[in-house]
């Protein structure tokens, strides 16, 4: 296959030769293959890499399925997903993780899900699985498969939490023994359960204040302490959404410890007045929230350093309508769809001039795909032809055009630059906006 008159996002023109999965020529004429596709007037970026996502299953079937929310990141230029075993039931074993795998598989192959996308899997510790974590992480056959171990430090969607210091210790020990990535969701468990307890009447006006700046701060310093004291490994905070944790992050770097950072479209274009909206304050509401318009327009500037901010994710989380509209505080679910929104927000910044198109690049796919260990997220001879094709123009994102639950998102009515309109995956055309059909390849 020949992708002609292509735009990288840098500005180049490029015209792209594609063997069986790999990326095999760039700008050679003639390209010894019969099939080319004038795609004149388009962009294209290797395929977004998603680290955070939870596609549900099982008993959240009705919220959301790998089949559902695979198909639609098919749709949306993201290209490989890792998944926040957090849903329901909770996969909390070693032989319910060695299960989901081999099912998983299965569905792969026989193209239930899309056959050659890439995916791995956070298992999430807990107080009472150490054991399976340590048996996981010293599998060697886990380790193509597993993104790594994620380690939620309070309650959220799932209420999985590891509440025990000396349990996060181990974990972080053990990942470092195995060379296994850590994952931490920063949020104080003590703090979070006190504020809890200032406001007995919650409603979703009160969710910034309970999960406050100070909940996620406290939890970051103390995840960066019991690092230092587990000897070392690598750690990556997930959704840091305040500038004052990303700076922490910034000083343990320079301090010598290993550790990455992650911050969420979510946290970057919206503030806490957003709880405020009547009528659509619920789509706003996640896990660790919105932060105030200051915090957000520091966090927006730490973008442009790479020493500040290592990849720019989605937290893709779907729920039904149902579960976003209880009126009772911890019955409103926290999380938003993310995954076709992930290339519009990420290269509007580009046109925005909020980072170069190169931050653009590390940020949304190649930094991920090295932390994950894969052959992808770069436009080059030999790696995988993961692609988005995208017309850099500028388009309406509304409600309407969201496929995952609840069918909203934050992003209504917002104008942003890159209409997705075709995706490669391992060389082969999985979706087409101009037939507007996944292929089944």
């Amino acid at each position: 296959m020949l992708l002609t008159n292509l735009i990288t996002v840098e500005g180049k023109s490029i015209s792209i030769g594609i063997q069986g999965s790999e990326i095999k020529y760039i700008n050679q004429t003639p390209f010894p293959h019969p099939q080319a596709i004038d795609c004149s007037g388009l962009m294209v970026s290797p395929g977004h890499i998603s680290l955070h996502c939870h596609l549900r299953d099982g008993q959240e079937s009705h919220k959301a399925t790998w089949d559902s929310e695979t198909w639609i990141a098919t749709k949306s230029g993201v290209t490989m997903v890792a998944n926040v075993c957090n849903g329901l039931p909770s996969i909390t074993t070693a032989n319910q993780l060695a299960r989901l795998i081999g099912s998983l598989k299965d569905r792969f192959r026989s193209n239930q899900l899309p056959k050659d996308m890439a995916w791995q899997l956070w298992f999430c510790a807990r107080d009472d699985n150490v054991d399976e974590v340590a048996a996981i992480v010293a599998e060697k056959s886990f380790q193509p498969d597993l993104a790594g171990i994620k380690i939620f430090m309070a309650p959220s969607t799932g209420n999985i939490c590891v509440r025990e210091e000396k349990n996060i210790r181990t974990v972080m020990e053990l990942c470092a023994e195995h060379g296994v990535l850590v994952a931490v969701h920063a949020e104080d468990w003590q703090l979070l359960a006190d504020n809890e307890r200032l406001y007995p009447a919650a409603t979703v006006k009160q969710h910034c204040l309970i999960r406050n700046t100070e909940v996620e701060t406290r939890a970051v310093k103390t995840a960066l302490r019991l690092h230092r004291e587990a000897g070392g490994g690598l750690i990556h905070f997930f959704h840091l959404s305040a500038p004052e944790s990303v700076e922490l992050v910034r000083d343990a770097k320079e301090a010598g410890q290993t550790v990455t950072v992650e911050v969420c479209m979510h946290h970057l274009y919206f503030d806490e007045e957003a709880m405020r909206d009547k009528y659509r304050a619920s789509i706003f509401k996640m896990n660790p929230p919105l932060r105030s318009r200051q915090q957000v327009d520091r966090l927006v500037s730490l973008l442009a350093d790479k020493d500040m901010v290592d990849t720019i994710d989605i937290d893709h989380a779907a729920h039904t309508e149902q579960d976003k509209a209880s009126k009772v505080y911890k019955e409103c679910a926290s999380g938003v769809p993310g995954l076709q929104t992930f290339l519009p927000a990420a290269y509007d910044m580009v046109v925005r001039g909020v980072i170069s198109p190169c931050r653009y690049l590390e940020l949304t796919s190649s930094q991920a795909a090295k932390m994950m260990g894969v052959n992808k997220g770069k436009i080059e001879i030999g790696y995988d032809a993961d692609l988005v094709i995208f017309d850099p123009e500028k388009a309406t994102i509304l409600d309407e055009q969201i496929l995952s639950n609840p069918h909203r998102t934050p992003f209504h009515k917002m104008d942003l630059h890159g209409q997705v309109k075709k995706v490669l995956i391992a060389g082969k055309i999985v979706f087409d906006a101009d037939s507007q059909t996944t292929v089944a390849v």
